[in-house]
């Protein structure tokens, strides 16, 4: 995963960040017909052999900081290539989290 994140973006205590990688996948097996789980969750018989494609995950958040003791923290995460399968459709999710601290 590689990711960048901006302390104190457009103001002191916010920050913002933007995260991008891959999730593990199986490049190949040596399993016999049937017992690669992957390549049946995707469609298939079982049968050896690496996952077809390969899943992003990219995801971008701002932090603000609303007083020392909370903040908001909006975000957008979008998934291509799902199960690495590919031409699955992209999941894209919108998420906010509220953090109290004390």
């Amino acid at each position: 995963m590689l990711f960048a994140n901006f302390p104190d973006l457009f103001k002191e205590g916010n920050l913002g960040g933007i995260y991008i990688g891959q999730p593990p996948r199986i490049i190949s097996s040596n399993l016999r017909q049937g017992q690669n789980v992957p390549n049946a969750l995707a469609g298939g018989f079982g049968d050896p052999g690496g996952q077809p494609g390969a899943t992003l995950h990219l995801e971008a958040f701002y932090r603000y900081q609303l007083t020392d003791y909370l903040s908001i923290t909006p975000g957008v995460i979008a998934i291509f290539d799902p199960a690495n399968t590919p031409g699955s459709e992209t999941i894209t999710m919108g998420v906010i989290r509220t953090t109290f601290t004390f």
